[in-house]
C-alpha cells in the first residue's frame, strides 16, 4: 500500500504532490507504443526504472554527483518498510538501496540531498521522526544525515510547533557546516491558511540546535509556504520562494531573503502576469541576480482553467529588484515548469516542466533556455518507458551531461500509484 502524507496542504501544493494518485491506472495503448523524441538528436538513456519491489518508487527531487560520479536521490515511497529511501547509483552500475525510512527515523523523502567533502549525505523527510508525532499524525519531518556507509543519523525531528514542520525541501550548508532550510508548516500560529503554521527558515547548528530564523505568517504582506530550496550567498543571506501571502485571494507567490540575523526583506511579488506559485529552488549567479520558475501565470490565455491562469514561467530577478518574465509556457511546448533551474557556463537554463495536471500528453519536457530568450525542448517524455512527470529538477553533471527523475512512467507493470510506471533516473547529453 502505497503511504501518501496526512499533512494538510495548500491546493496547489496538495495537487503537486498527489499528482500521481489522481491520474487514470491504464495509459492509452498507443503511449506505450511510441518512442522518445525530442527536437534534436540529444542522447535521452534511462539509467534505472524504479519498480516498486524494494527499490523505491516515486521520486519527487533531483540529484546530487559525488566526485566519483555517484548519483544519490531520494524516492518518496518503497523501500522495506514502503516509506522512502536514498539511492545510489554508480556510474555504469545498477541502483541501490543507500536507506530505507522508518517512521521513528523519518519517513516520505521529498526533497533532493546534499553532500560534504568527506562524502556525507544530508537531507530531509517530510513525515516521520517521531514515533507518535507531536502535532503530526505520523512525525512532522526530520534533517538526516548519512555517512559514506550508510549509517542514518537524524539531526532533527519537527514537533510542528514553533519549530516547524513537514519540510519539503532541501538543504543548503555553509562553510562552518551549519545547515539551513525552509519547512511547509509550523512556525506562527496565527496562519490564516487554514494549516497549522505558514512555515519557517531555519538553521541547524553541528550541535543539532535549531534555530528558526524566520516564521512566515501569510498575512500583512509576508509570504506563507515557502517552496522549495533555499540558496546562499556569500555574505550569509538566503533566498528562497513562497506559494502565497495571504491565501487565494491574494498575491500568488514572494521571492524573499532572509539575512543571517533574521531579518526578512520581500524582494518581488507576483501577480500571475509574472508568474504565480513560484517552485524550486533559485539559482544565483555570480552578479547576484536570481533565476526561477513558476509553475503557473505567464501567458494568461494558455494553460485555463486551473488554480491560477498561465502554463507558467521562467523569470530573472535582478539586484534592484526588478522582475523580468524571460520565457511564459504555453500548452504546445511544456507546461508547469518545476523543481527549479540549473545554469551552465555559457547562461543558458535547464529545467522541466511536468506537463499537465490531466491525463494527457505531454507528460513533461526538458527544455533550455538560452541567454537570448530561445527555447529549446530537449526531450518530451511520453508516459512509457522514458518517463512522465519530471518534478525535482535537473543537474548538470562533471560530464556535462543533465541527469533528473521522473515521478512516473518507466517499468509499466509497477502499478502502485495509480500510473503506469513508478519513475526513472536518467541521462541526457544535451
Amino acid at each position: 500500500m502505497t503511504i501518501t502524507s496526512r499533512q494538510t496542504h495548500s491546493p496547489v501544493s496538495q495537487t503537486r504532490r498527489l499528482i500521481i494518485g489522481s491520474l487514470p491506472f491504464i495509459l492509452p495503448l498507443v503511449f506505450l507504443l511510441v518512442a522518445f523524441s525530442s527536437t534534436r538528436a540529444q542522447t535521452f538513456t534511462v539509467l534505472h526504472r524504479f519498480t516498486g519491489n524494494g527499490d523505491g518508487e516515486a521520486p519527487m527531487a533531483g540529484l546530487t554527483q559525488d566526485p566519483s560520479g555517484n548519483l544519490y536521490g531520494t524516492a518518496m515511497n518503497g523501500g522495506a518498510f514502503d516509506m522512502g529511501i536514498v539511492f545510489q547509483i554508480p556510474p555504469g552500475a545498477k541502483e541501490g538501496v543507500f536507506q530505507s525510512f522508518w517512521g521513528g527515523a523519518g519517513m516520505l523523502p521529498e526533497a533532493p540531498l546534499i553532500q560534504d567533502g568527506t562524502g556525507n549525505l544530508y537531507g530531509t523527510t517530510y513525515d516521520g521522526g517521531t514515533l507518535e508525532g507531536g502535532a503530526c499524525l505520523h512525525g512532522c519531518g526530520t534533517v538526516f544525515k548519512l555517512d559514506s556507509a550508510g549509517k542514518e543519523t537524524v539531526l532533527y525531528a519537527f514537533t510542528g510547533g514553533t519549530d516547524g514542520g513537514n519540510p519539503a525541501a532541501g538543504l543548503v550548508r555553509d562553510k562552518d557546516g551549519n545547515l539551513y532550510g525552509a519547512t511547509t508548516g509550523g512556525g506562527s500560529s496565527n496562519c490564516p491558511l487554514e494549516i497549522p503554521g505558514c512555515g519557517v527558515v531555519f538553521k541547524l547548528d553541528t550541535s543539532g540546535k535549531e534555530t528558526v530564523l524566520h516564521a512566515f505568517t501569510a498575512s500583512n504582506g509576508d509570504g506563507g509556504l515557502p517552496n522549495g530550496g533555499l540558496v546562499q550567498d556569500g555574505a550569509g543571506n538566503l533566498y528562497g520562494v513562497t506559494e502565497t501571502t495571504c491565501g487565494w485571494d491574494c498575491t500568488p507567490g514572494t521571492i524573499f531573503r532572509v539575512s543571517p540575523a533574521g531579518k526578512e526583506t520581500i524582494l518581488h511579488y507576483f501577480n500571475e502576469e509574472d508568474g504565480a506559485v513560484p517552485s524550486g529552488t533559485l539559482v544565483l549567479d555570480s552578479e547576484g541576480n536570481l533565476y526561477g520558475e513558476a509553475e503557473w501565470g505567464g501567458n494568461l490565455s494558455s494553460c485555463s482553467p486551473g488554480e491560477y491562469r498561465g502554463c507558467g514561467v521562467v523569470f530573472k530577478l535582478d539586484t534592484a529588484g526588478k522582475e523580468t518574465v524571460l520565457y511564459a509556457f504555453t500548452s504546445s511546448e511544456g507546461m508547469h515548469p518545476a523543481g527549479g533551474l540549473v545554469r551552465d557556463k555559457a547562461g543558458n537554463l535547464y529545467g522541466a516542466t511536468h506537463g499537465s495536471l490531466l491525463n494527457e500528453a505531454p507528460y513533461g519536457t526538458i527544455f533550455r533556455l538560452a541567454e537570448n530568450g530561445q527555447l529549446t525542448t530537449l526531450h518530451t517524455f511520453t508516459g512509457a518507458s522514458d518517463g512522465a512527470v519530471p518534478n525535482g529538477g535537473l543537474i548538470i553533471g562533471k560530464s556535462g551531461a543533465l541527469y533528473g527523475t521522473t515521478q512516473a512512467g518507466g517499468d509499466v507493470s509497477c502499478s502502485t500509484q495509480q500510473w503506469a510506471g513508478c519513475g526513472v533516473v536518467f541521462k541526457l547529453t544535451p
